[in-house]
């Protein structure tokens, strides 16, 4: 029995504002800036907060915004192709599979796949393999991060 999910993700091309959809209807969304601290997540009703301790600093903690909770925390290496993301007492790691950074895997510490991502310029898939809505949308919103910080450090603001 195959108990794969897909989800599909859209932005504007230079929007803010990704919108995440189950069979064409809007499930989810993740809003972002460049220069601000915190980024709302929702994904099923659930709402989340990713909140970077500072604009230039890639650590971030995640918060449940019906508790105002801490529940888990962002960690990326100085490469930026791998994250790791602590949630609910668990361990998980965001790595690319390519190195265009258009494929990448949500994988806890025994590398049993979570979620698998693929991205164009301004869309792309979500395969989950086992539904845990905040960590599917962390998962997304660690390739934005990574892409924006890559844009920024192109052009020698990073």
């Amino acid at each position: 029995m195959n108990t794969e999910k897909q989800l599909t993700w859209k932005s504007g091309t230079f929007s803010n504002k990704i919108k995440v959809y189950e069979d064409n209807n809007i499930i989810g969304s993740l809003d972002m800036s460049m220069m601000s601290k915190n980024s709302k997540v929702t994904l099923y009703n659930n709402e989340f907060c990713v909140e970077n301790k500072s604009i230039w600093n890639s650590d971030s903690l995640i918060i449940d915004l019906n508790t105002n909770e801490v529940i888990g925390e962002l960690t990326y290496t100085k490469l930026l192709g791998k994250a790791k993301i602590t949630l609910d007492g668990k361990s998980y790691k965001w790595k690319t599979r390519n190195i265009f950074t258009s494929k990448w895997d949500l994988v806890d510490d025994e590398d049993r796949v979570y979620a698998s991502y693929h991205s164009s310029l301004s869309s792309g898939k979500i395969t989950i393999s086992t539904p845990h809505p905040t960590l599917i949308l962390i998962g997304l919103y660690s390739y934005v991060y990574m892409n924006q910080v890559s844009m920024l450090s192109s052009a020698g603001i990073a």
